[in-house]
């Protein structure tokens, strides 16, 4: 079934969704919800927590590319997830829908540097080609 498009002037929630959307839809989806369970079940902890050097119980498998401007196959893939808990989703959602016009800070890590992420995600090569 293909999907419908999106009017451009279409009123959006505060995530930039539109009721009906079939990416919104998407979350609410049984295959998202398995694709979820397994990414989390294989990465159990939040990454930003991790560059902290604090051990944290991730909740969210986040996209690291909106959903509503990426196709099937990045709304499906493990290369586009990240594993972070509600804080760092959080605070990863506002800064988001922010200006960016700053990096995503974190915190300090153990030597006293900043950690920020100029993306908001940990750049590893998979994630660097998933987005090229």
């Amino acid at each position: 079934m293909p999907y419908r498009r999106v009017k451009p002037d279409a009123p959006r929630d505060r995530w930039g969704h539109v009721s009906g959307d079939p990416h919104h839809n998407f979350l609410r989806s049984r295959q998202w919800q398995k694709i979820r369970a397994a990414f989390l079940s294989a990465h159990p902890l939040c990454e930003h927590c991790g560059l902290l050097g604090r051990t944290t119980a991730a909740t969210t498998a986040d996209h690291i590319e909106r959903i509503v401007d990426s196709d099937h196959f990045k709304r499906t893939s493990w290369a586009g997830l990240q594993a972070l808990c509600a804080e760092h989703h959080n605070a990863k959602s506002n800064w988001e829908r922010g200006s960016r016009r700053r990096a995503l800070y974190l915190g300090t890590d153990s030597d006293g540097y900043n950690i920020e992420l100029k993306r908001g995600y940990i750049e590893t090569p998979a994630r660097i080609a998933f987005i090229a």
